[in-house]
């Protein structure tokens, strides 16, 4: 595939004026896939800013930036200009520190975080490992908090942790939120398997019941101001109008909703709202705002 005048100009447009730019899918905060989520994850520790291309919003970038670099996959990152790679190279070199040191940030901590594996839980890990001696024990926990174990190679930047006489290997991201942590085996009627502990995650979101809502929404402890101010900011940060009159004239599979919501929705794809569990504050295409009983 040939790369067209235009496109290539707007490419190099980007990078002669940015220094950190990234191509991705989705937005920093908004990213559509896993690869564009890590990728932005380590970024966003090293800078307080750096621009972005969603290659989504349009086709010409989303294949032309492939040409470009002679670079097949998405998210890619290009510092000054030059290409550096895709996320499995920018996850490497973060957990080396030579993306800090590409940056100009101070390399990062490699200290092995304190972590608590209990004696059933090791017995069980161990099983699972049986007939993999080749293998490597990898624990990751993604931007989510989420958290799980997978078998692997060893890339040789992890940082090695030992724990119940186990040795678990974990990227920098990982090591740093997995101080503290408690791996437990648990084994009940309804469930059998293992328990992390994360002392570092943000709390839950508590739970509202509809009917608790409006009695706090009557009770003005609940100012629904409150949260019409919020999607009114909301709006104008994705500069709504503007969305309105470039999706206005479209057809086929569009959601008319379309637009980057005030919380956090995967894929950003539905109208700016508030959420309170069971009940729905929407901001919609046409400017109008109306609240939803019972959705889910």
């Amino acid at each position: 595939m040939s790369l067209d005048t235009a496109t290539r100009e707007v490419i190099e447009n980007h990078l002669q004026r940015n220094k950190v730019v990234l191509f991705m899918k989705g937005t920093p905060d908004q990213p559509q896939c896993g690869f564009s989520a890590t990728t932005v994850g380590m970024l966003n520790q090293l800078l307080p800013e750096y621009h972005s291309i969603n290659v989504l919003a349009d086709e010409a970038i989303r294949e032309g930036i492939k040409v470009y670099g002679d670079w097949p996959t998405i998210p890619q990152l290009y510092i000054d200009g030059e290409l550096v790679g895709g996320c499995d190279i920018i996850t490497g070199m973060f957990n080396s520190g030579e993306l800090h040191e590409m940056l100009g940030q101070p390399k990062p901590d490699r200290t092995p975080p304190e972590i608590t594996i209990t004696d059933l839980a090791a017995k069980n890990i161990s099983e699972a490992m049986s007939g993999h001696d080749d293998m490597a024990l990898h624990f990751t926990i993604d931007n989510g908090w989420q958290a799980r174990f997978q078998l692997g190679a060893a890339e040789g930047n992890e940082i090695e942790v030992e724990a119940n006489g186990m040795k678990i290997l974990m990227d920098v991201p990982t090591a740093q939120k997995a101080k503290g942590a408690v791996i437990d085996w648990v084994n009940t009627l309804e469930v059998e398997g293992l328990k992390i502990d994360l002392p570092g995650a943000p709390k839950p979101v508590g739970q509202l019941a509809v009917s608790e809502l409006k009695q706090r929404l009557d009770n003005k402890e609940i100012l629904s101001c409150g949260m019409v101010a919020c999607l009114e900011k909301g709006r104008e940060r994705i500069g709504w109008d503007e969305k309105k009159k470039a999706y206005k004239n479209q057809t086929g599979h569009v959601r008319r909703g379309l637009g980057v919501a005030c919380f956090s929705y995967g894929t950003g794809t539905y109208p700016a709202c508030v959420e309170i569990s069971g009940a729905r504050l929407i901001l919609n295409q046409d400017g109008s705002v109306h609240l939803q009983i019972g959705a889910t």
